[in-house]
């Protein structure tokens, strides 16, 4: 995931400081949570609005339980983070001015907004 970063700002951090690498993990730690508790909050939206998908994936969870085959509830969440993204766009900066391959100027202040 440390890939991810922006290798230009990186390098202007100071990457050996106990303070950045504090702040770093208290980002992830931040970040899972909140898509995480976004997903799952979807997701028991969508089973109170299907009686019969919760009915289902109860019935396999006390067949399967011990050996975590469990093929409807892989399905139900997969599909609730399909129709509701927990990250639903990225952005990125250039780190100097630049030109897109359509032709379009992009200044280093402006951000780039990706849709997933």
């Amino acid at each position: 995931m440390l890939h991810a970063v922006d290798t230009t700002k990186y390098k202007h951090l100071k990457p050996n400081n106990d303070k950045f690498i504090r702040n770093a993990v208290l980002s992830f730690l931040i970040a899972g949570r909140a898509t995480i508790s976004s997903a799952l909050t979807w997701f028991f939206r969508l089973l109170s609005k299907h009686s019969e998908a919760t009915t289902k994936i109860r019935q396999e969870i006390n067949k399967k339980m011990p050996k975590f085959d469990l093929v409807d509830l892989d399905g139900a969440v997969c599909e609730t983070i399909r129709l509701y993204p927990s990250v639903s766009f990225n952005h990125k900066s250039p780190a100097k001015p630049d030109v897109l391959p359509s032709g379009h100027k992009v200044d280093e202040s402006w951000k780039i907004v990706i849709s997933i």
